[in-house]
């Protein structure tokens, strides 16, 4: 939501500026007060998942399209599960184990954290909650 309101905003600044949209009870200026108020009411650059966060939540967002309760959906890669005694065969068996393989990815699991000061797909402060969420499940049976 707060990233559709800063594209909003955006837009409705950039229409402002250059007269383009043109409504009868509205001035240039107060379309670009009204696109100001909805540019500092989202926060900048702030992932929707980022928010809230929410091992399990984004995990569901981010993860379980292969790994959908703690399986492994990849072909050639089925026995590697996210079941306690499998992490710990591969050598994951901690929840650094866990965040490292989800930052830097491995075999035809693709990174999900930044590279070479290019963003992740999740932030730091995101695969640990997703690490943590995992290393729980997995003690826990999945």
């Amino acid at each position: 939501m707060a990233m559709i309101k800063a594209v909003l905003a955006t837009f409705l600044a950039s229409l402002a500026v250059v007269g383009a949209w043109k409504l009868p009870k509205a001035s240039s200026q107060q379309l670009s007060q009204a696109a100001l108020l909805l540019a500092l009411s989202a926060p900048l650059s702030t992932p929707a998942v980022a928010q809230d966060l929410s091992g399990e939540k984004i995990f569901n967002a981010q993860c379980s399209i292969c790994h959908a309760n703690g399986g492994n959906a990849v072909f050639g890669s089925l026995k590697k599960t996210l079941s306690l005694e499998a992490l710990n065969t591969y050598g994951y068996g901690s929840k650094e184990g866990i965040a490292s393989i989800t930052t830097n990815g491995a075999g035809v699991m693709p990174r999900f954290g930044g590279k070479d000061d290019k963003p992740g797909v999740l932030a730091t402060a995101e695969i640990d909650a997703v690490a943590d969420y995992v290393w729980a499940k997995a003690q826990s049976g999945w």
